[in-house]
């Protein structure tokens, strides 16, 4: 018998919900078993792992929660293919640690930024993207996925069979199934030299393609957070990765390499809160004694994330931080972080931490948020829990979300659900027609989130004059 819990997600905090009970399958036989029960009984089943996405897609209210972190196998690896067979529930760590330990001398190609007890297959059901130059979402590094549908039945998807599942099962929060495991591609284990420079945001672009020219295959951009200086959202420092052309099985430790433990980061987080001029001088200082540093191509994508860090900050214990990731043709990045700037002062906005990156065009997910090659902009904005506090927030992500669209862009569904309606099918024209195809495919109703329930009511209710942020006329003269 399942026993109500309380369940948030691990970063914002601000998508928690009462559910009917967690259930934490070991193998896939427990997963088939536990959806036909579903079926059976009118339960309603939500999937979880790490907790990480903010949006409530991982669980929603009244639901039957299985969490799939039980099942962090590997269950095979083909050398030859360069082809790792993963249980979904297994996170970054575990796999980068187990394909070290196998001799094969591979590993993955990319990961999500930011913290990494992040599930295999949570990255596959937001379509996630890593910092790779030259790299389209997550969709590009699977080969194949085991999924089992409403009925409890157990399917491959890939390319050649069921590509219609595949599609939407990838980027899909969920709703289509229950990834249960992960075939992903992967590229041989390399040594990469960092390098560093400052640059502003007017360059990035043009900066970054040519490292991607030069031989570069990760690289990005952390922009200035703090809104009194002039330099705000456009001056900044850029990392690129080079593979190290000397080889060799280890890094090249002949110089001490400045680190960024979870220690570091919080205290960098703190000062962002209350110096973000200090703490943008130091983060950049940090990165510039890393130049020419040597790093692994699987270490140099992890990343510690000090989790519950505001309960140990003075002052901040009632709020925390929520992501949200932009994305706009390339050409107009600059415009669109030059009127960010304006706006988000208006607005007293608090910006903890903030990066450019570049992403290739997605062609096969169903739910395509990357339908070109973007500049891809990720604000994390401090929110207060009271009730002025997410009224202000909710008031600049939607601010944020019309200026990506006014710049032709679109913006990511993972981290926050307030969205407009009309923001909702500007971005994502599709939407209609994949509920339509998510209800045809549940017609039971197995499948379900608050994410799910809230984009269903969202886009249910009759148009009408939304509350519209826009950039002022005095914007366009602004820079």
């Amino acid at each position: 018998m399942s026993k109500a819990v309380f369940l948030n997600d691990v970063h914002a905090g601000l998508s928690g919900a009462l559910v009917a009970g967690v259930h934490y399958p070991e193998s896939v036989t427990e997963v088939r078993s536990l959806v036909r029960q579903a079926g059976r009984r009118g339960w309603t089943i939500s999937v979880c792992g790490g907790r990480h996405s903010m949006g409530g897609q991982g669980f929603g209210e009244g639901c039957e929660v299985m969490d799939l972190r039980e099942m962090n196998q590997v269950v095979s690896l083909d050398v030859t293919k360069k082809l790792v067979r993963v249980a979904a529930g297994m996170q970054w760590p575990g796999l980068i640690d187990a394909l070290r330990g196998s001799g094969s001398g591979l590993t993955i190609r990319q990961k999500q930024t930011g913290a990494d007890e992040m599930t295999i297959g949570g990255a596959v059901a937001v379509n996630m993207h890593g910092r790779g130059l030259g790299m389209a979402p997550f969709i590009d590094d699977l080969e194949e996925l085991q999924v089992v549908i409403a009925d409890g039945s157990l399917l491959r998807c890939s390319r050649d069979e069921n590509m219609d599942l595949f599609s939407r099962v990838v980027g899909g929060y969920g709703c289509f199934g229950i990834v249960v495991e992960v075939t992903l591609r992967l590229v041989p284990l390399r040594n990469y030299r960092r390098d560093v420079t400052m640059i502003s945001a007017d360059r990035v672009v043009h900066w970054l393609t040519s490292q991607q020219k030069k031989g570069g295959i990760y690289g990005d951009f952390q922009f200035q957070i703090d809104p009194a200086d002039e330099g705000f959202l456009r001056d900044g420092i850029s990392a690129c990765y080079f593979p190290d052309e000397n080889g060799g099985e280890h890094p090249d430790f002949s110089r001490e390499r400045p680190e960024l433990d979870s220690g570091r980061i919080e205290k960098l987080l703190a000062l962002a809160h209350s110096n973000p001029g200090e703490a943008f001088r130091q983060y950049t200082a940090h990165y510039s004694a890393t130049d020419g540093c040597h790093y692994t191509g699987d270490e140099m994508q992890l990343s510690a994330y000090p989790t519950g860090y505001h309960a140990r900050m003075e002052g901040c214990s009632s709020g925390s931080e929520m992501i949200s990731e932009l994305y706009v043709p390339r050409s107009r990045l600059e415009d669109f972080l030059g009127y960010a700037a304006v706006f988000l002062r208006q607005q007293r906005a608090q910006v903890i931490y903030g990066t450019v990156r570049l992403i290739e065009r997605d062609a096969e997910s169903a739910l395509a948020w990357a339908r070109q090659p973007w500049a891809c902009i990720v604000f994390n904005l401090h929110v207060d829990h009271s009730r002025a506090g997410l009224d202000k927030a909710r008031r600049e992500f939607r601010g944020l979300i019309d200026l990506a669209l006014q710049q032709g862009g679109t913006f990511y569904l993972t981290y926050h659900r307030w969205a407009t309606r009309r923001q909702l099918l500007q971005a994502y024209p599709q939407l209609p027609q994949w509920l339509e195809r998510q209800s045809e495919q549940d017609p039971e109703k197995i499948w379900g989130s608050d994410w799910l329930r809230n984009l269903r009511e969202t886009l249910a209710k009759m148009p009408r004059q939304w509350a519209k942020i826009t950039p002022q006329r005095d914007w366009h003269g602004a820079f």
